[in-house]
This record gives C-alpha cells, structure tokens and sequence, in this order.
C-alpha cells in the first residue's frame, strides 16, 4: 500500500539560520526549499515585525540577489537558497533591537504564480553594533605622551545616513569608574568641541563623510601627571523627534495631556 500526503503546495521548506553581514547591514537569510516536481519557485511574503508597535512591515531586499527570487531553480532533493535583507534600512538604529520576528512564504511557481505556502515564523538575531555601522575612531592625538591632552581625531563613517555625536571618556583606570573619571560628551555639552575648525553641530556630524574632531578642555590639560585611560564612542542617530507640548512651562502631574511632533530621518 502506498501513502501520499496532500499538502497546500507543491513546496517543503524550512526557514536554516541567518548571517548578518555587518559592514553592509544586511542579514542573509537562507532556506532549505524543494519541490519533487523540479519547478521553479518565488519568493512571496517577506515582512518583519516592529517591536515597538507589533505591526508587520515589508522587508526591504537588497537590490542585487545571489539569484533570481522570482525564478528560484529548484530539484527534488533539498537545495539552499539565500535571501538578502537590508536590515539597516528598516530597522533604522539596530542596535536598538536584539532579535527581530520575521514571516515569509514562497509560491511553487515562477513570477509569484500557482500555490502560495502558509506564512512561517521565525526569529532573526539582529546582533549589529555601533563599529558595524561605522568605522571605529582614527585617534590623532595623543599617541603615547602628551603635556596638554589635547585630542583630535576622525570620525568614523556610516553605512546609512545619519548623523554622530561623541563621548571621550577619560580616567586613571581602565576601569573608568574611580574618582577620577572625567567624561565629554557633545550631545550634552559641546564647549571645547569643533569639527573640521568650525564649532561642532548640535545635531551631530554628517556620518557620510569623515570630520577632524578636536577637543581641547581645561579638565583635560589639568590632569595629574602620570598614566591615563581614555576611550571614544560614536553616538549614532539616524532620525531626529520634535514633540511639541501645547503648554509651556507648566508641571503637570497625574495629568495626561496630548502632545504632537515630528519624526525627521536624516536621509530624507
């Protein structure tokens, strides 16, 4: 006696693992699909969900794919095929995000025809960095001695628009937690800060091109004489919020009151 299972499509396949390509800001999502009719295939639905809302938006997919996703060649036998997610594009600040939900679903047929699969979950670690959206720190100056404490150096550039503030930290361990711990950041206090010989921007450095970025503090020059730690981070924001309250200057407490803005991306 023979056994055959009737299924909604023609197609078997299961969501393998994800590779993120960090210097791009794409994550590489591949799939075990096969069909024991040799047909080609097409990718369907491909969404991801916003954890702040937990609506399901379009992935936006990297233009130039490792194959064709509207005529996947398929065998009987299991084969690997790849989709590329520009996750950078829709998640914006990824670091803000540790794992991201994802749904997608292929047709059994060329060009999004025949028979569409159910829709499978899956989760996606979305494990990029702040160095993966940008170069580290060049430092100038100082190198290993340094009577002033003066620094300058470049800013890292940006894999997608945006904009970069900066935090020097200073201190006499590298555990930056003692008495001594001095920090500079320009998104708070941009005094002694410049960039490329002007005063450095409130809303950040440009991260689509590179900047000399000196700071000279007499909290620095003071410093002690003897050995002294310091690091520098790039602050990264890729869209600037203005909310605007209907009152000024007013304290409300166990009140609520309805205010309104805008959310402005830098690449706009």
């Amino acid at each position: 006696m023979s056994q055959i299972k009737k299924t909604s499509t023609e197609l078997d396949w299961v969501f393998v693992d994800s590779n993120p390509i960090l210097l791009e800001g794409i994550i590489a999502l591949r799939f075990r699909i096969s069909n024991p009719y040799y047909m080609k295939a097409s990718l369907g639905d491909a969404k991801w969900q916003s954890p702040a809302t937990g609506e399901y938006l379009p992935c936006t997919l990297v233009a130039n794919q490792l194959e064709d996703l509207d005529n996947i060649n398929l065998r009987a036998g299991a084969r690997l095929v790849t989709v590329l997610w520009d996750a950078a594009s829709d998640l914006r600040i990824m670091s803000a995000y540790p794992q991201i939900t994802m749904v997608l679903n292929f047709w059994d047929r060329a060009n999004q025809t025949g028979t569409k699969s159910a829709l499978q979950s899956f989760p996606v670690p979305v494990d990029f960095t702040l160095q993966a959206l940008g170069k580290s720190v060049t430092i100038v100056r100082p190198i290993t001695h340094d009577p002033y404490f003066g620094f300058s150096f470049i800013s890292p550039t940006l894999i997608r628009p945006g904009r970069i503030h900066l935090v020097l930290e200073v201190d006499s361990q590298e555990t930056f937690d003692t008495p001594d711990y001095q920090s500079f950041n320009t998104g708070i206090d941009r005094t002694g800060w410049s960039a490329d010989g002007e005063a450095f921007p409130e809303e950040g450095v440009d991260g689509a091109a590179v900047h000399k970025i000196l700071l000279a503090d007499p909290g620095l020059s003071a410093l002690e004489l003897g050995n002294w730690y310091f690091r520098v981070t790039p602050i990264v924001s890729q869209f600037r919020a203005e909310v605007l309250s209907p009152s000024s200057g007013q304290v409300f407490i166990g009140t609520t009151i309805e205010v309104s803005g805008s959310i402005t991306y830098w690449d706009n």
